[in-house]
């Protein structure tokens, strides 16, 4: 399943996310994230980023990124979840090898 994080992954988005969120951890076995078009993150968007990671971890599923943006990156980085979330900083678009799910 595709998700698209749009130009907000911050506390006013948490909520939804969250929702669709728990629903793909349900249904999907694979998630891909589009974070191309992050402009604005805060603590409570990148929590709940790593852990929905972890807990799709957990249930032997995996995510992939189809792009991160520079701001998203950062976020990460900022907030120790770089290494958590194995967000490639060479990511090119529509590459999936920025894998961060149950090998």
């Amino acid at each position: 399943m595709n998700y698209h994080l749009g130009a907000k992954l911050d506390i006013s988005s948490v909520s939804d996310l969250r929702r669709q969120w728990i629903d793909a951890l349900i249904h999907q076995n694979t998630i891909v994230f589009d974070g191309g078009d992050v402009v604005k993150v805060d603590a409570a968007g990148i929590q709940l980023l790593a852990a929905f990671a972890r807990s799709l971890r957990e249930a032997d599923k995996e995510i992939s990124w189809r792009e991160q943006s520079v701001t998203l990156q950062e976020g990460l980085t900022q907030l120790g979840f770089h290494e958590l979330l194995m967000v490639s900083k060479g990511t090119e678009e529509g590459s999936h090898d920025a894998n961060i799910g149950g090998g």
